[in-house]
């Protein structure tokens, strides 16, 4: 046996808040902790930065991807970790005083079958286009409790085996796919306290913002089809399911939050459609063999 509890996998591609997460994961030295960073895609010069703010830190571990993908990143890194769970953080995650000691603590009274998620809060950048988007994606970690989001998802090992890994090469959404397959096998995730809350901040571009809508659309449309033809749903209930309703505003929200929230969902259904009518179209009983479904 290892003796390690926890190994945190956080991939990273140019991402210069990475060294912030690392620099907080450093201060914590327990031997049941490691922490595998996965350089994905990244440039040979930032890749050799992260190996000299590691040094010869014994919990921290390095790996290179030539090619980016982050399905393959997440999958990679559970390869080679030894703990009994898994943490998945993004590079730009920043972690409150004593988050690693109390998630080892909690996570050592619980099973080898353990799925939960912790709270994450979005810190917006410059300008309201961040401001918005901060609280679309902290009110969608909060509501959408069944989804099983990454970053702060924790996971057995175990747990992760029996699932497998993250689905490779459909860009986005990949941790809800994983997410909607932990469902099918009838696994529940559970929620950790406010305690184990972590910090991301938000994307730097309004243009990567847009284009993950769309991703994250077509990702929808990937999980639906395979629902309905894996005899979940009916044909009307699988249209319904590509389009649901929005649980991300409030009463009281300003008109400016409700449209920028409308416009999220126009590019998301577009997403959707190209997805159903383009990317997944000729998805076949091929794909549920691939995630072992059948």
């Amino acid at each position: 046996m290892s003796g390690k509890l926890l190994s945190v996998i956080v991939p990273v591609k140019d991402d210069k808040e990475v060294f912030k997460l690392l620099e907080q994961t450093s201060r914590y030295e327990d031997g049941r902790v490691e922490v595998i960073v996965v350089a994905n895609g990244a440039q040979s010069d930032f890749v050799r930065k992260i190996s000299g703010a590691l040094g010869s830190t014994k919990p921290h571990s390095l790996i290179c991807l030539p090619r980016a993908d982050i399905a393959t990143a997440r999958n990679v890194g559970v390869k080679v970790a030894v703990g009994k769970h898994i943490l998945f953080l993004d590079s730009d995650c920043t972690l409150p005083p004593k988050y690693l000691a109390n998630i080892v603590n909690y996570l050592g009274r619980k099973s080898e079958f353990f799925l939960g998620r912790g709270p994450v809060n979005f810190i917006s950048r410059s300008g309201l286009f961040s401001r918005l988007n901060s609280i679309v994606r902290t009110r969608s970690y909060s509501r959408h409790e069944g989804a099983c989001y990454a970053p702060n998802l924790v996971v057995s090992s175990s747990v992760f085996a029996k699932i497998g890994g993250f689905y490779e090469g459909i860009g986005y959404g990949v941790d809800t796919e994983w997410g909607r397959r932990a469902e099918l096998r009838g696994y529940i995730i559970e929620h950790l306290p406010a305690e184990f809350s972590v910090c991301h901040i938000d994307d730097s571009l309004a243009l990567k913002t847009v284009r993950t809508w769309f991703y994250y659309g077509v990702g929808r449309a990937l999980r639906e089809k395979r629902n309905y033809l894996l005899g979940k749903c009916g044909r009307l209930d699988y249209i319904k399911s590509l389009f649901p309703g929005s649980s991300l505003t409030d009463r009281g929200d300003s008109p400016v939050y409700i449209g920028f929230v409308a416009l999220h969902y126009l590019i998301r259904t577009l997403g959707v459609l190209y997805g159903v009518f383009v990317k997944w179209r000729n998805v076949d009983l091929r794909f549920l063999e691939d995630a072992g479904l059948t």
